[in-house]
């Protein structure tokens, strides 16, 4: 249904989490998003940094609540290595991005994504880095570099589209 539409969840992890500037929103609007993922039919692609210093995704985010199609570990900062792989047998037309830091993997995988043509959207309540500053700073970065920058609610009513949309009410509930 939504199939041209890839979410691309980055290393929310249990070492990085909890030093972020915006945990809190970082939990709740990836979870809104993972959760979307399952009524939307939205495939979502998983990357992990150095897990073996990391550690494994953060207890708080829901991934067995998604549509999970493939997960990664890396160590590179970018994750798009990993990804032009995958997209190459793929349906996908826009890279949603999400997670953290912003400023750092997410940042590098969007440019690097940007370089070979893709059309990207970042979610940014569900993004945040240590320093709210270099979250911004990645924000006007990125949004001058032609990404568009969204809300969990923005883009989620933007597939909607419409009240009398399928999944309307379901997607409603998990935004309250």
């Amino acid at each position: 249904m939504h199939n041209h539409y890839l979410l691309i969840c980055i290393d929310i992890q249990e070492k990085l989490l909890p030093v972020m500037s915006d945990k809190e929103g970082v939990i709740k609007n990836a979870n809104i998003l993972l959760e979307a993922s399952k009524l939307l039919d939205l495939d979502i692609f998983v990357s992990k940094q150095y897990v073996k210093g990391l550690g494994e995704f953060h207890k708080d985010i829901h991934l067995d609540k998604a549509k999970v199609v493939k997960t990664v570990e890396k160590t590179s900062f970018s994750v798009f290595g990993n990804l032009s792989e995958f997209l190459l047998e793929s349906p996908h037309k826009t890279l949603v991005f999400f997670g953290i830091e912003t400023h750092i993997c997410v940042y590098q995988t969007i440019k690097d994504a940007k370089r070979h043509g893709a059309k990207c959207i970042l979610i940014e309540d569900a993004s945040s880095s240590r320093s709210s500053r270099n979250h911004k700073t990645a924000l006007h970065a990125l949004a001058r570099n032609g990404v568009e920058i969204l809300s969990t609610e923005q883009f989620l009513f933007g597939i909607l589209k419409d009240a009398k949309h399928p999944s309307f009410k379901d997607i409603s509930k998990l935004i309250k």
